[in-house]
């Protein structure tokens, strides 16, 4: 019997072995399966001429809940702190 998650590795051992001669499509580490077969639908356009640039890896965006806590609100003009705070 397999192990729980190896399905999910065994794509990516699959594109590295069909893709070793142009290392640039070699999946990247962050990129999904999702991503990575997204990537090369764009890479396919760009072979045939539909698409003008080569696509780079696509790797997850992060949520509002990851970025957040990050980065402070931005000032508005008059130096409050956030928009709400303006209008009331």
């Amino acid at each position: 019997m397999k192990a729980a998650g190896s399905r999910d590795t065994q794509w990516r051992k699959v594109a590295m072995l069909a893709w070793a001669v142009e290392p640039e499509m070699v999946p990247h580490a962050d990129e999904t399966q999702a991503l990575y077969v997204a990537r090369l639908l764009q890479d396919f356009e760009y072979r045939v001429g539909a698409r003008e640039h080569k696509p780079g890896p696509q790797v997850r965006q992060c949520t509002m809940a990851e970025w957040a806590p990050k980065h402070e609100p931005a000032a508005s003009i008059d130096g409050a702190t956030a928009i709400g705070s303006v209008l009331l």
